[in-house]
């Protein structure tokens, strides 16, 4: 799965209506608000690949406006193989991570929560 993401409502809402006022597809607010919620409640699911059958997961944070999304995480089969020096603080709350979390799955230790260990 890939996975791209902004790090606030706002950014989307603007992008959506610049590719509006180019001839793009729109949404309205109510309706991107409600996938942009459900999308970052549903992410952590993502990196148990026991209860979402997903083994690999890649996030990439698009929050630059014209530039390249940055990846930001890759999972495999629930164990974080790769993660970024300056993971996006965003992502955190998302993730359910805390500071510890983070530290834990940077030295490459379990980390503890409610989808149980990523390795």
């Amino acid at each position: 799965m890939v996975y791209v993401a902004l790090d606030n409502f706002q950014k989307h809402v603007e992008r959506v209506r610049r590719r509006a006022i180019l001839g793009g597809h729109a949404a309205s607010e109510s309706t991107l608000r409600r996938i942009y919620e459900s999308s970052l409640k549903n992410l952590p699911t993502t990196l148990n690949p026991e209860e979402s059958g997903i083994d690999t997961v890649r996030i990439f944070d698009n929050s630059a406006f014209q530039t390249v999304p940055r990846l930001c995480l890759s999972a495999e089969r629930g164990r974080v193989v790769g993660i970024t020096k300056d993971f996006p603080l965003w992502l955190m709350p998302a993730l359910h991570w805390t500071d510890a979390d983070l530290e834990k799955i940077r030295k490459g230790e379990s980390r503890p929560g409610p989808l149980g260990p990523l390795s």
